[in-house]
């Protein structure tokens, strides 16, 4: 995958997730398919197992959002009190505090470095609110279309390169809620930053598996 690929994800995330979103609208089993999703604790692999999805505390990841195929892979996350089995996390958009996104795909050494640069420009004139380039990783507050019903257009967009896998985050929440501030940029870093530390783990195995 090229650089510009890359950031063609980053600019067309919010479609995707607006996509994927419509198939969360009734309760079922997780969608997966090829590369099956499997739980590990309280997350799961992701990209073919080279990335390990861990939430933050307080927040769960909807098992009726989770799609894998291969190396790509989609799932939401919200807080563990507005999930249950019998509830479809798309009807509880309106209710939760944030709602969090994670997609990924391939990477391929060579491809465009990830800043908050680099993010931001994939965003059309006028849409970018802030940038930031970490503490955990670089991300972007901007203008775009919401990921489901009863949330704000504002939203947080970060991403970062794990085990050659691309991993965009994002951060969704209602009108005037806090998460939109401050205080979502540090969700999607610790989002960010437990998959980092999990995902780093099944390094080693990764390598070795390649050279065998």
């Amino acid at each position: 995958m090229s650089g510009l690929a890359g950031l063609s994800l980053l600019a067309l995330a919010a479609c995707t997730e607006a996509d994927l979103a419509s198939l969360t609208a009734a309760p079922g089993p997780a969608r997966t398919t090829a590369g099956t999703a499997e739980e590990i604790d309280a997350g799961i692999l992701l990209g073919g197992g080279r990335v390990a999805l861990m939430p933050p505390a307080g927040f769960c990841i909807d098992p009726d959002s989770v799609t894998s195929s291969g190396r790509e892979g989609f799932a939401m996350l919200a807080r563990c009190h507005n999930l249950s089995p019998q509830t479809a996390l798309t009807h509880l958009a309106g209710q939760a505090p944030a709602v969090m996104t994670v997609i990924t795909k391939p990477w391929t050494e060579g491809d465009t470095p990830i800043t908050a640069t680099t993010i931001a420009a994939a965003y059309p004139a006028g849409a970018v609110i802030e940038t930031r380039n970490g503490p955990a990783i670089p991300m972007v507050k901007a203008r775009g279309e919401a990921a489901l019903s009863g949330l704000d257009e504002t939203h947080w967009r970060g991403a970062f390169v794990i085990n050659d896998q691309l991993v965009v985050l994002g951060l969704f929440a209602p009108e005037d809620s806090r998460a939109l501030g401050s205080a979502g940029a540090r969700l999607l870093g610790q989002l960010a930053s437990r998959t980092q530390s999990a995902s780093r783990s099944i390094a080693a195995p990764l390598a070795a598996s390649a050279r065998d």
